[in-house]
């Protein structure tokens, strides 16, 4: 029963073709990152600190893996040149500090300037690489540092740029969401969420039901910073792609709107038969925000769907609203 959106899961084959980044906010410095699949954190926001660092490493601090720290600095009105100017004076400092390489970038609207730096652990001694990034607002700096012993090479940095390049702070670390209004005779619970650099998704189920053991469930997914030119492309590329996993599913658009600004479809799903072979049918609603593509379902473990369902969560669907969180 844990395939139970078929059209979504489908769409996440051919969007997602890796495995990416799993996004991790903290909201007391108001920052999101994303970390690669199996890495542990850990934050102590009474000192402004946030720390990652492989599975396989026992502390944070650890200096035989990967591992990254963010503190924020408060600092009231910076410039980068400040900042910048105070990270590179303070390199001699370090035990064979040296500056390797630099550069700047402009992420999600904001200003990073970053630092690759060798020198030697201060307390093991190990021979270190370090990538140091600086982004800041009007109250302070944040410092993203990543290390790693020299022994790990370029792999290392280049991992420690792009864990980097997907920081984001204020208000940037707000995405674009599809919000509904569950009505209040169904008491759903958020069952699961996960966020990485290519989609959000939420699932609901009835209290007291379970994934293996669900009567009703619904799905939300935004796919980030992606545009469909047309209703009917979409339309198309979810029907192909239903027929082809499930040649006996009848696929029906209930209603769709091509209007520039304005494009969404409604999409029914019955007689899909997963592979634990307990037949499932769907409502689907599309629709193309300003920077993210989203799809919500709401699934029945039935053949076909009753009408008054279906009424009931289209009215749901196109009331719903896109919203920046």
């Amino acid at each position: 029963m844990k395939r139970l959106f078929i059209i979504i899961y489908l769409l996440q084959a051919v969007v997602t073709q890796a495995q990416e980044l799993i996004i991790v906010k903290d909201t007391t410095d108001n920052f999101s990152i994303g970390l690669p699949t199996g890495w542990q954190f850990q934050r102590e926001p009474a000192k402004g600190k946030f720390f990652a660092w492989q599975t396989d490493t026992a502390q944070p601090r650890f200096s035989g893996r990967c591992n990254l720290s963010i503190n924020y600095v408060p600092f009231p009105n910076p410039t980068m040149e400040q900042v910048v100017t105070e990270v590179v004076n303070s390199i001699p400092g370090r035990k064979n500090g040296k500056l390797v390489d630099s550069g700047s970038v402009f992420m999600y609207g904001q200003h990073m300037v970053w630092l690759d730096v060798t020198s030697n652990n201060h307390v093991t001694d190990t021979p270190m690489l370090s990538t140091t990034y600086l982004s800041t607002d009007d109250n302070g700096c944040y410092i993203l540092v990543g290390a790693a012993p020299q022994s790990y090479g370029a792999s290392s940095t280049a991992l420690f740029h792009t864990i980097a390049e997907s920081f984001r702070h204020g208000d940037a670390v707000k995405e674009e969401r599809l919000h509904l209004t569950f009505p209040a005779t169904v008491n759903l619970r958020q069952q699961s969420y996960m966020e990485n650099t290519e989609i959000l998704r939420t699932r609901w189920l009835p209290n007291g039901q379970t994934i293996d053991n669900w009567q009703l469930a619904i799905n939300v997914l935004a796919w980030k910073n992606s545009q469909v030119d047309s209703v009917e492309q979409a339309i198309a590329t979810l029907n192909g792609s239903v027929l082809l996993q499930q040649p006996s599913a009848k696929f029906t658009v209930l209603e769709k709107s091509n209007t520039p600004g304005n494009i969404w479809a409604l999409l029914q799903l019955e007689n899909v038969k997963p592979s634990d072979g307990r037949q499932i049918a769907e409502v689907y609603y599309i629709v193309q925000g300003k920077t993210n593509f989203h799809v919500a379902s709401a699934s029945l473990p039935h053949k076909t769907l009753p009408a008054a369902f279906v009424k009931e969560w289209t009215t749901i669907f196109k009331q719903g609203q896109l919203v920046l969180e």
